[in-house]
């Protein structure tokens, strides 16, 4: 998945409460690699943790579950193998393109 379809279902959540996160994601546990308690989603095979409070919705499709935090980040896990990617959102696709431009200008002289 790239940025740009990260940020395109970031988009499409809607916010929701600390109590309907946290039910959702107790449903979901018994399928997925996942712990959760009161304060914590737990993601097993990793050293990681999310905070409940933290998190703005989730959404879940046929292959993700999508959560998206209040920092503007995407967590998207795979039904299927488990995998747990992060997309930061925050990180202008523009400003590293301008970067990466002017690193080559420099590169290059």
């Amino acid at each position: 998945m790239t940025t740009r379809e990260a940020r395109k279902i970031a988009n499409l959540i809607q916010r929701q409460s600390y109590i309907e996160n946290f039910e959702q994601l107790q449903y979901l546990c018994l399928n997925l690699d996942l712990d959760v308690d009161f304060d914590y989603v737990y993601f097993i095979e990793e050293v990681e943790l999310l905070s409940i409070a933290s998190i703005y919705g989730l959404s879940v499709d046929e292959n993700n579950l999508y959560i998206l935090t209040k920092n503007n980040q995407l967590h998207c896990i795979s039904l299927s193998d488990k995998e747990h990617s992060i997309f930061d959102l925050n990180k202008s696709q523009f400003g590293f393109k301008i970067k990466f431009f002017l690193n080559k200008i420099i590169i290059n002289h």
